[in-house]
This record gives structure tokens, C-alpha cells and sequence, in this order.
């Protein structure tokens, strides 16, 4: 089974996943209380979409940054549209 890390988004009012994902739910439940997640409501599910781990919000005491933002989601950060498009293929309307 797949674990996934979600985090809250409050402007939807729903869950959205992020690139985080393991099978071993201690995994995850670490890299959780790491640094990354403070000041982001987040949790564990399964693949259904059961919760498995949701702990309280932890204080963050700066403001996010989007390179904040970008490592608790799990994705880069690219400046360069080049970059972009040799990552993720030369087709513009993709």
C-alpha cells in the first residue's frame, strides 16, 4: 500500500497531495516532524483516502517562502523556462 503526505489548502478547503509517498508509514511520519512541515496543516493517507496520520499544526516562526513551499510539496522550483521544457519535453501545449 502507498502512503501519501497531503497538505491542507485552505482557499479550496480540501486536501491536495504531495509528491511525498512511501509504504512505510514511520517514514513518513518523520519526515512530518522535520523542519519542512512546520506551519502547514498536513496528513497521511492511504490509497482510498483513509487518514492515517494527522498530527496537530506545528508553529512556524518566519514567514513561507515559495522555496518553503516548494520542498514540503516536493517539487522544484524553476526560473528558466528552457529548464522547464528540457525536463518536461519540448511541447509547449503539453
Amino acid at each position: 500500500m502507498t502512503l501519501r503526505i497531503q497538505t491542507f489548502y485552505p482557499e479550496a478547503g480540501l486536501f491536495l497531495n504531495t509528491n511525498h509517498t512511501s509504504s512505510d508509514l514511520e517514514e513518513l511520519k518523520r519526515l512530518i516532524s522535520s523542519d519542512m512541515f512546520l506551519g502547514f496543516r498536513v496528513r497521511i493517507v492511504d490509497d482510498n483516502g483513509g487518514v492515517m496520520f494527522a498530527p496537530p499544526v506545528r508553529e512556524r516562526a518566519s514567514n513561507l517562502s515559495v522555496s518553503d513551499i516548494a520542498q514540503m510539496l516536493g517539487v522544484l522550483i524553476i526560473n528558466d523556462p528552457k529548464k522547464f521544457f528540457e525536463i518536461n519535453g519540448d511541447d509547449e501545449d503539453a
